[in-house]
């Protein structure tokens, strides 16, 4: 009966066709063996698929006799070894015999995702594809190490480097002896019938500006660093294909031009704009040289009718009587038209040059020029005898003359003409013919008339004011004179009597709740005698005349916490309240002036407040009064 049960159970889930043919849960396979799914789409939780024999590794390495192409699933490899038919079997997974060896069935090892090592030479053949590789690395691609190297996070390619510091680097091994670049081709030109061919091409794909390409030399180890040397196209002419060259270097003075080649063919040596096919400027002598073995001293340079300079010496002048082998006279009125030339004379003599004797005398040696002398001693010295005139300077009209006679040197006009005397260009001073001497005005109209202030540096002392007097001026600028007491009588004059400073921070603690606390005043500069009385004590001032004063005080003030202190000048009765400005560290600065008319006992004082709770402390501080009378 079970037997029975059992067929009818295969026969319900296989299918035997003709053709030997078995389907598991089909009715119509299409393989040796078509296994279907018993349910293939929904949310089922019944396993599907298929399982294959599970055996140990020691399990595998034991079986005799297995077919090619047998599939097995390892489940553990606690057992056995990784020896004959079970080398392979190092994980656990699925294996298939190949007929020696179970070998095992895993996903293709490609360059996606593992390291691998060709067995044999490679060609890709891409036709009419692209091969294209992307990265952001700085060694994204590389060839055999440093051999080639592409930087794709910055655009760069190294050859014989890692880190390319440019869009193509090249880098030789150390104490590498071979070329680090070669650039060759096998071109015979015109007469293979060839086009031109260019080993190295530079250009620019920016069109603005003259200089468009440059091969720098540099001479630290760094490709990075300034370059010591360079040749440089310039004078671009993008649409002509014209186009310089320029050579630079580097010294200790700058980096700059040394040899331009122009695009019209004109060479440049010191200059960068030559305007002749060989230019050379230099602002030293010996910029040019030729050794040829025939150059020489005093020789020239001549050419032949082909152009060849050769070194040659200068044939002698025929012998003749002139001004440098031999003295003469004149047989008549000469003339030298110089155009624009120049004449000079050359000497080391102190009468190296000279006209009638001494009418004219130059003296080479000492660069000086005498003027009725053969001796100068300054560059230009005029001799004349005792009472006469030296230079004149005229115009025709206004004679400027020096004068020595009697005595005395004179400078001056001899026309009834103003003089001027001027500095930094400008005139400064003026004596007009009728004798008025102007200081900053040039129409003085009094004997001495000043346009500014004076300063008297010394004036002799008196003892006695009963024959002096003092000079005052009206709105005009006029002076005269006034005695000295009635001048004084005339007058209140302010003067300072009393000065104190305090140069030291106080290290007492002041009361706050707007307690009133002195200023002290530790040094008294002036006190003067008779105007009043100073207490020390209680850095008080009592006034001994009637009279307006003007206190003027500060104070500095530390520890404060906000703005509610204050500076209190007292003055008799009264009292005038300055504010402060806070400064940086809980510190405030006070200063103020009051003016009041005072009686003899008056009280000065200066004071502080705070309506903090808080005490505070005192800083440096000053105060000064001056005194008007009545």
């Amino acid at each position: 009966m079970k037997k029975n049960l059992l067929l009818a159970g295969l026969l319900t889930t296989f299918s035997l066709v003709v053709k030997s043919q078995v389907g598991i849960n089909t009715a119509t396979p299409t393989a040796t063996l078509d296994v279907n799914a018993k349910n293939s789409t929904g949310t089922g939780t019944a396993v599907e698929g298929l399982l294959i024999p599970r055996v140990d590794r020691q399990k595998a390495q034991s079986m005799a006799g297995v077919p090619v192409s047998t599939l097995i699933y390892v489940n553990n490899i606690a057992t056995g070894t990784t020896t004959g038919n079970a080398v392979n079997i190092d994980t656990v997974g699925y294996y298939y015999y190949n007929g020696t060896v179970w070998t095992k069935l895993s996903i293709p090892v490609n360059i996606y995702n593992a390291d691998g090592t060709l067995t044999g030479n490679r060609t890709v053949t891409q036709g009419a594809n692209t091969l294209a590789f992307t990265g952001t690395k700085t060694n994204a691609f590389s060839v055999n190490g440093k051999n080639f190297s592409v930087d794709a996070a910055n655009s760069r390619v190294g050859i014989g480097t890692i880190a390319p510091a440019s869009s193509l680097s090249v880098q030789n091994s150390p104490g590498a002896t071979n070329s680090t670049i070669s650039a060759g081709i096998e071109n015979c030109g015109a007469a293979c019938l060839q086009g031109i061919a260019r080993n190295i091409t530079l250009y620019n794909l920016n069109s603005t500006g003259g200089q468009f390409a440059e091969l720098g030399f540099i001479p630290s180890t760094s490709e990075t660093g300034l370059s010591g040397a360079s040749i440089t196209g310039i004078d671009r002419d993008a649409a002509n294909s014209y186009a310089g060259l320029q050579f630079s270097t580097r010294n200790a003075t700058d980096y700059a031009p040394r040899l331009t080649i122009k695009s019209s063919g004109n060479v440049g040596i010191g200059t960068t704009s030559p305007t002749n096919k060989l230019q050379i400027e230099s602002t030293t002598s010996g910029a040019l040289k030729i050794v040829d073995g025939t150059q020489g001293t005093d020789k020239v340079l001549t050419s032949d009718a082909s152009g060849v300079a050769t070194w040659k010496a200068l044939p002698a002048a025929p012998a003749s009587a002139n001004i440098y082998n031999t003295d003469g006279t004149l047989t008549a009125n000469r003339t030298v038209t110089q155009g624009a030339n120049t004449l000079a004379f050359t000497g080391t003599q102190t009468n190296a040059f000279s006209v009638d004797g001494s009418t004219l005398s130059v003296d080479a040696a000492n660069d000086l020029v005498g003027l009725g002398t053969t001796t100068p001693d300054t560059k230009l010295t005029i001799s004349t005898p005792d009472s006469s005139y030296g230079l004149n300077h005229t115009n025709g009209t206004i004679k400027l003359k020096t004068y020595i006679g009697g005595g005395a040197a004179t400078l001056g006009t001899t026309t009834a003409n103003d003089l001027r005397l001027m500095t930094n260009n400008t005139q400064q001073m003026t004596i007009t013919s009728g004798g008025n001497v102007g200081i900053g005005t040039t129409a003085p109209t009094h004997t001495l008339d000043v346009n500014g202030n004076v300063r008297f540096r010394s004036v002799a002392p008196i003892t006695s004011t009963n024959n002096s007097g003092i000079l005052l001026a009206d709105g005009t600028g006029a002076v005269s004179q006034i005695s000295t007491n009635d001048f004084v009588g005339s007058l209140k004059i302010p003067s300072n009597i009393f000065s104190a400073e305090q140069t030291t921070d106080v290290p007492t603690n002041l009361a706050g709740n707007n307690t009133a606390n002195n200023v002290v005043f530790g040094t008294v500069n002036i006190n003067a005698a008779g105007a009043g009385t100073w207490d020390a004590t209680n850095n008080t001032y009592t006034v001994a005349k009637a009279g307006v004063y003007q206190v003027t005080s500060g104070v500095n003030l530390q520890f404060t916490t906000n703005t509610s202190y204050g500076m209190y000048i007292h003055m008799a009765s009264s009292l005038w309240v300055q504010s402060g400005i806070i400064q940086a560290g809980n510190v405030m600065y006070f200063n103020g002036t009051y003016v009041k008319l005072l009686a003899p006992g008056d009280i000065i004082r200066c004071t502080t407040k705070s309506s903090n709770a808080g005490s505070y402390r005192q800083g440096v501080a000053f105060i000064h009064i001056i005194y008007t009378p009545l």
